[in-house]
């Protein structure tokens, strides 16, 4: 997919789940503490972990909640959820130090940057996982839900789905 494809997905995302609301899939649970940075990486990383890195990441630049849609091919499957896409709302539209202070937190859990910053669409990896996010404005479809925050960060996580043994 290209660029410009990630960048409409991501904002795909985030009208969706706005329009949607939350799923009970971690829709509000609160970010990990800044203790939590301190932590070495684990060793496997699962949609669990990748969501609590993310909520770390964006805790302070964004709503200290990041609204989830489920993963449904994974239920019907039978697996753990390796997807979760979703939106973290902010007041302001972010820029490009909010980005590097999301992204550098993440790295700091074990995350490595795979493509350079850029706001449309940066790619972060942990083994076969990866963090695609944008940042931008509300899209104005969704802009009466968002209430009085006017950005986003758009996310999404995808991972290996395995049955459980």
């Amino acid at each position: 997919m290209t660029k410009l494809g990630y960048a409409a997905a991501t904002a795909a995302a985030l009208a969706v789940t706005m329009l949607t609301g939350c799923t009970a899939q971690g829709a509000a649970a609160p970010a990990s503490s800044p203790t939590a940075a301190k932590s070495s990486p684990p060793a496997v990383m699962t949609v669990v972990r990748a969501l609590r890195d993310i909520r770390y990441a964006t805790k302070g630049v964004g709503e200290d909640r990041l609204r989830i849609l489920e993963d449904p091919r994974a239920a019907a499957e039978g697996v753990a959820p390796c997807t979760a896409a979703g939106p973290v709302l902010t007041r302001e539209i972010p820029g490009a130090a909010d980005l590097a202070r999301v992204t550098g937190r993440l790295e700091a859990r074990g995350w490595k940057l795979d493509t350079p910053l850029d706001p449309q669409f940066t790619s972060l990896s942990f083994g076969k996982w990866n963090i695609m996010l944008g940042a931008g404005p509300i899209p104005k479809e969704s802009a009466a839900l968002a209430g009085k925050n006017k950005g986003a960060f758009g996310i999404q996580v995808s991972g290996v789905c395995k049955k459980p043994s």
